[in-house]
């Protein structure tokens, strides 16, 4: 057994080093290894008591670090919602010291599935679901790992990072000490063992029937995770070897990154500084943009060049309530002026009640797309709005948690209607002719056909996935992290928002006010268009898969394995192996003893 406070050093330092890729380490090394002590600790303390205690100084220590880009907003918030997200890994932990003890085969593959579920859960919970610290997230810039995503999602590459760990932490040692065991063992022992009945298993109403020994089961496990670990990686070879040829550049679109940083209490003054200056840029990249501030993707340089189709502002970036203030009035006529369609975000604010403050008007999180001539073509409402921070969960069924203020006073309302597709350039019908605007190099440029969401709706798969099947071939996201300016908050915003692009095999556009604005090819490769928390213009060219025949250069939006699954498929996929390794038991093992020894045990 392992003292308590041994066991409390090693559940610190795990929660560290767990810790480091999601907050400023590019890379997965530390998670392939990190949880494996923890899942020991949960199985070998002592007490559940314990156990209990050791899962949650990792978990605490592990979430604290990573939510520490939220601490210059709210220290007492920061530390509750450590201690929610906490509350999750210290049941899944407890459920390993409960896997670890039944078979090999749920310590390893029930210990992964497990841990797997409650990510899951953890995710789609209602109201205070979200999707962030996943272990899948980690393997962003593994190019080959990460084409896994298509098939089960990035849980399914958390499975495979848990099940690495568990066998770490559980087959390899035991098989270890049982091979070193042998060697020591006496022939009498030996006779012993081949007359001994062989080991049964039972599963579930089944009958018992002979199966490998414990030390059979723990190497078979090894191996099975070791050939997952390298399928996953031959697979995203093949995929990489398929896509990769059949990318095809579409029409240039523009994105103008103001690097505001966000607090409440900004003058008018300031306001109308920040929509000057973001329509100076604006009628820059409607001019064909400057090539000193843009960048383009696709390798074509000549692109800086091109009048894009769009251009795009970040999440809030227009000042006050676009349908109501004056700024959205200036916003219309600027747009016109430059005769470029444009897409930006902004506040839509409804009716206030009698006597309510101006500065506390109910209002929805909206991003309005313009056509050339400065109308109104479209407009969508953010869904998923974040608690505690757009509004206070409950408060106006129970009016005894108004004392409670979320970070932006509890202004908003959530959206219900999803995007609609909008095709880009606007009025596009389908199938329509390639467009020809710009230097294309004689490529097809066939109109984007977009999907929207805002902020932290890009870390949702479920409406990636949702805007997927109705349509969408192009994903854009408009968010505002510079709540979080000088902390690794954008950065980790982006290694959960990334994946719906592999996920669903659609580029994902983000247009952020500080960073990180990237175009995300339906690989996972990455092109930063502005360097982060900078003021800057540039102009990309999305990547989006060919499809074959008559409309080869006809970009498509693929069917992946995980739009078909969903979150309901991936739940009944792992819960099914959590299923199968809990039902399959070790028969009690027979022992023959001597009139000696029963002597003894009388």
């Amino acid at each position: 057994m392992t003292r308590a406070p041994v066991a409390l050093c090693v559940s610190v330092l795990c929660g560290l080093v767990v810790a480091l890729p999601f907050s400023v380490y590019e890379g997965s090394a530390p998670i392939w290894f990190s949880l494996a002590p923890v899942f020991w600790l949960a199985a070998r303390v002592q007490s559940r008591r314990q156990a209990c205690l050791s899962a949650a100084v990792f978990a605490f220590v592990w979430t604290l670090v990573d939510f520490s880009f939220l601490w210059h907003l709210t220290v007492p918030g920061t530390v509750a919602l450590s201690v929610y997200t906490s509350a999750f890994y210290v049941a899944a932990l407890l459920g390993v010291r409960y896997l670890a003890r039944r078979n090999p085969v749920s310590a390893v593959f029930g210990v992964a599935a497990l841990w797997t579920l409650v990510e899951l859960l953890r995710s789609v919970v209602p109201v205070l679901g979200f999707p962030w610290l996943l272990l899948g997230h980690t393997l962003l810039h593994d190019e080959h790992l990460r084409q896994g995503a298509d098939v089960l999602g990035v849980y399914g590459l958390s499975f495979l990072i848990a099940a690495v760990n568990a066998a770490l932490a559980f087959a390899v040692p035991a098989a270890r000490s049982e091979i070193r065991n042998s060697k020591f063992e006496g022939k009498g022992q030996k006779e012993k063992e081949k007359t001994a009945p062989p080991p049964q298993v039972s599963f579930f109403f089944f009958r018992r029937f002979p199966f490998p020994s414990d030390f059979g089961f723990r190497v078979s496990s090894s191996l099975t995770v070791a050939v997952l670990l390298l399928g996953t990686y031959l697979y995203g070879m093949a995929r990489i070897a398929d896509i990769a040829p059949r990318l095809a550049a579409g029409p240039p679109i523009g994105v103008i990154q103001g690097n505001v940083a966000t607090k409440l209490g900004r003058t008018g003054k300031q306001l109308d500084e920040q929509l000057a200056e973001h329509m100076a840029m604006h009628k820059q990249l409607a001019a064909g943009g400057d090539a000193r501030a843009t960048r383009s993707t696709g390798g074509d340089a000549r692109g800086t060049a091109d009048k894009p189709v769009l251009i795009c502002w970040a999440e809030t970036m227009v000042p006050g309530a676009l349908n109501a203030d004056y700024w959205g009035t200036d916003f219309a006529d600027g747009v016109a002026a430059c005769g470029v369609p444009t897409l930006a975000g902004s506040n839509y604010r409804v009716a206030a009640d009698p006597g309510q403050p101006e500065d506390e008007a109910r209002c929805y999180n909206a991003a309005y797309l313009f056509d050339g001539d400065g109308k109104e073509v479209c407009r969508y409402v953010k869904r998923r709005l974040v608690a505690f921070g757009e509004y206070i969960p409950g408060a106006q069924r129970f009016p005894v948690l108004t004392f409670l203020r979320s970070i932006t006073r509890d202004q908003y309302l959530p959206g219900e209607t999803p995007s609609r597709i909008i095709a880009i350039p606007l009025h596009a019908p389908p199938r329509s002719p390639p467009y020809q605007g710009g230097d294309t190099g004689g490529v097809a440029q066939w109109p984007y056909h977009v999907a929207l969401t805002i902020c932290v709706e890009d870390i949702h798969p479920d409406l990636a996935r949702d805007a997927a099947l109705a349509g969408a071939d192009t994903l854009i996201n408009l968010t505002n992290d510079g709540w979080f300016y000088g902390t690794f908050g954008p950065r980790a915003h982006l290694q959960a928002a990334a994946w719906r692009a592999i996920e669903t095999r659609r580029p994902l556009l983000r247009v952020t006010n500080t960073g990180y604005t990237v175009a995300v090819n339906p690989l996972g490769a990455m092109e930063l268009l502005v360097p982060v928390e900078t003021v800057g213009t540039g102009v990309t060219r999305l990547q989006r898969i060919k499809a074959g025949g008559a409309h080869a250069a006809e970009a498509t939006g693929p069917q992946t394995l995980t739009l078909w699954w969903g979150n309901w498929g991936t739940a009944l996929f792992f819960g099914g192996i959590l299923l199968a390794s809990v039902l399959i038991r070790s028969a009690p093992p027979q022992v023959t003893c001597n009139k000696e020894d029963k002597s003894l045990l009388q």
